[in-house]
């Protein structure tokens, strides 16, 4: 809605704020929606961690200590990082 308010403003040159965009959105039964969150897993994948703890369970501390864990870092895979509407 601020870039549809910020479009209008550039292209139209009338000053339209956000709150009336979002109004009549709404009025036209437009709505935006916060996409799910799923998890990326697939079933091969679940597979494939599973393999992988397998063959690294018998790894020595030192070795685990060389892993980039991504919960210790911040990594976009799709896009910016904030909410996105759809």
């Amino acid at each position: 809605q601020d870039r549809l308010s910020r479009m209008i403003k550039d292209s139209l040159e009338l000053p339209v704020s956000t709150v009336t965009v979002r109004r009549r959105l709404c009025e036209a039964n437009l709505f935006t929606r916060i996409p799910r969150k799923v998890p990326l897993l697939k079933k091969r994948h679940v597979q494939k961690r599973l393999q992988f703890a397998k063959e690294h369970i018998n790894w020595p501390k030192e070795k685990w200590r060389n892993i980039l864990w991504t919960d210790e870092s911040k990594v976009v895979l799709f896009g910016i990082f904030n909410v996105q509407h759809i």
